[in-house]
């Protein structure tokens, strides 16, 4: 990345490798910097902080249920029904 100035506090971000540029204001920047800052400062200390975590949390909230087998019976049951539908 390489970033030049065009006015106060206005700058131009300029991505070489895909040959993209957008303009960036400090103001802006600041701001979201702030923003982001106050959102991990507030953040629920009990809540978990990585996808592992989450996930940890997920599976032990929401049990996984496998319905294979009700699935395969389903699908003989039907298979039997189709094959003796014409009978």
């Amino acid at each position: 990345m390489q970033y030049f100035k065009i006015g106060p506090g206005r700058f131009v971000q300029y991505d070489e490798a895909a040959e993209r540029a957008r303009i960036l204001a400090r103001a802006e920047l600041v701001a979201e910097r702030q923003a982001l800052q106050e959102r991990i400062a507030t953040a629920d200390p009990n809540q978990p902080k990585t996808n592992a975590e989450w996930i940890a949390w997920a599976k032990a909230h929401y049990p996984y249920v496998d319905h294979g087998a009700e699935i395969e019976a389903l699908a003989r049951i039907e298979a039997i029904l189709e094959a003796i539908r014409d009978l």
